[in-house]
């Protein structure tokens, strides 16, 4: 009888223990990457950053300068998106739950900046 008590008690442990937990379901972030004009950037780099901007994913805007990132943990995160020709954008404080959330970016061309700089030094010489 004892160990039949000890048998049950421990199946019981064993059950309780392989319990799943139940976390909130994954999110994505999708958008689209456009340059100062308005025009869809295709194949433009987008990455996921962890809160100390690290990158925890990586995808590239197809040809309509759409992205998804997929099965992305409830949080808050950053996206830094990046083309041959722009530069940089970062977007923090990007808040994903168990649905979707959407980000827009607008990026810079390297043309802009490098003619700013020209125009800036020709004023000042």
């Amino acid at each position: 009888m004892m160990r039949r008590l000890q048998f049950a008690v421990f199946i019981t442990l064993i059950a309780v223990g392989a319990a799943p937990v139940h976390a909130a379901a994954p999110g994505s972030v999708t958008g689209v990457v456009r340059n100062s004009a308005g025009v869809p950037q295709i194949g433009a780099v987008v990455q996921l950053l962890r809160p100390d901007l690290s990158v925890l994913a990586v995808v590239y805007t197809n040809d309509e300068g759409h992205f998804t990132i997929p099965s992305v943990a409830p949080g808050r995160y950053s996206l830094k998106a990046m083309g041959a020709t722009f530069l940089p954008s970062l977007r923090e404080n990007i808040r994903v739950h168990s649905r979707q959330s959407y980000a827009q970016y607008s990026l810079r061309s390297n043309a802009v900046a490098a003619c700013a700089a020209a125009c800036s030094q020709c004023a000042a010489g």
